[in-house]
């Protein structure tokens, strides 16, 4: 995340009111959601993701751009138990039902 505004004061205070904001609430969903999944029971984890001096180094010359005070974070699908059971069979009741052919003798 980069704060794009032209005054160093205000990109600090942005940084500092996101990286509270996710430190509170480190998980997304229902109506912070947009779009299909606003309606899903998907649910998005955010942890702060402290990059290295050189894989940042690495982002900013890949987009040729000078450094800019910015944090990153990765994000995580939270998974979700299904409301029904799913039915599964067991390998101990399903039958074998191939099997193999002798020498000699044609199956």
């Amino acid at each position: 995340i980069t704060p794009l505004t032209r005054n160093p004061l205000t990109d600090q205070a942005l940084l500092g009111r996101i990286i509270r904001l996710f430190a509170e609430k480190p998980v997304i969903s229902g109506s912070d959601l947009k779009e299909s999944l606003a309606d899903s029971q998907s649910e998005l984890r955010v942890i702060l993701d402290t990059l290295t001096v050189e894989d940042q180094s690495r982002i900013w010359s890949m987009l040729q751009t000078p450094y800019r005070l910015s944090v990153s974070y990765s994000v995580y699908p939270v998974e979700i138990e299904a409301d029904t059971a799913k039915v599964v069979v067991s390998s101990r009741d399903t039958a074998l039902a191939a099997g193999l052919a002798k020498k000699g003798k044609s199956a």
